[in-house]
């Protein structure tokens, strides 16, 4: 996949009690066909805006995968 798009923010609450933010990205890729240019869309996936890889673990809780801390939506 070539690109990412941002598709959601959130902000989450870290077990020591600060704020982070959460970005949802899906990738996607552009195919050029003879007729019109498509749009390829790729797996979504949630990140810290830092990076990090995170698990969505239900509705409202997510899970650093790096270190396994719980983060809650707010």
């Amino acid at each position: 996949m070539g690109d990412e798009e941002i598709i959601g923010v959130a902000k989450l609450l870290a077990e020591d009690g600060s704020w982070l933010k959460a970005v949802e990205a899906r990738c996607v890729d552009y195919i050029d066909a003879p007729w019109r240019r498509r749009k390829h869309i790729g797996h979504r996936h949630w990140r810290l805006d830092t990076g990090e890889a995170l698990r969505p673990l239900g509705t409202d809780l997510f899970e650093i995968s790096a270190t396994g801390e719980i983060l809650e939506r707010v």
